[in-house]
């Protein structure tokens, strides 16, 4: 906030007097103890200082965008400094830098920003391929699972679903069906012994009935009863 005040005050000196009236003021705000923290440069096109107490480099002349954090050198310092620096192009191509020093705590806000934004990059194309690997997996599973469906449907009551060791929800599934399979067919098991005794029971009635209706054929001499009896002899639905 206050290196905006600062970016707008000398903005506001040097529409009212030039470039040597923004110089002055440059020096008077450093001179100020409050503005201890202050970074100001004052640049013509060509790189030469006017006033300021940044040392030009090449990092400012490549300085475009109007808020940026970089590591630049204050006038008669050794070590470069974290600075949020604002720039603007004035008429004529001078150019106004405002900002200053960056505290600890910014300077960790800013480190945990930028480990931040790394790891979402770094984030996005892990979770990519954790989610389709896991795609892969479930549909490999459900494939399976309709396969076994399949050959049930065909008639093969012996398909059974493979059940890994994990018994991880999959696992349980496919051990639920393998369960029901079996009862199935157990079911289907007993239901084909009753038929084919129901089927063996069934047969000595009915051929003693066919043996009954060709006794009856050669006995009787009602017309109207070998009629029916041929009828009824003649019809397989009946047997």
């Amino acid at each position: 906030m206050f290196a905006m005040q600062l970016h707008d005050s000398l903005l506001v000196q040097y529409r009212s007097g030039g470039l040597n009236r923004l110089a002055v003021e440059i020096e008077k705000r450093l001179q100020l103890s409050q503005n201890r923290d202050s970074v100001i440069l004052l640049i013509l096109p060509d790189g030469r200082t006017i006033a300021g107490n940044l040392t030009f480099s090449d990092e400012i002349g490549r300085i475009s965008e109007s808020w940026v954090v970089r590591d630049l050198y204050r006038v008669g310092s050794s070590k470069s400094e974290p600075m949020g620096i604002t720039t603007t192009s004035l008429p004529g191509g001078a150019r106004l830098l405002t900002g200053h020093l960056l505290s600890a705590g910014q300077q960790l806000s800013r480190i945990n920003q930028n480990a931040m934004i790394t790891a979402i990059i770094l984030a996005i194309p892990i979770s990519l391929v954790i989610a389709f690997l896991l795609a892969r997996m479930i549909n490999r599973r459900l494939s399976k699972i309709a396969s076994i469906t399949k050959a049930i449907e065909r008639g093969d009551m012996k398909s059974r679903l493979p059940v890994g060791k994990d018994d991880g929800v999959f696992d349980q599934l496919s051990n639920g069906i393998n369960q029901m399979l079996d009862r199935l067919e157990i079911v289907v098991s007993e239901l084909r012994l009753m038929t084919d005794g129901l089927a063996h029971d069934l047969r000595s009635p009915v051929t003693r009935l066919k043996a009954t209706i060709d006794q009856a054929l050669v006995e009787t001499t009602d017309e109207n009863a070998v009629d029916t009896l041929e009828k009824y002899r003649s019809n397989p639905n009946i047997f």
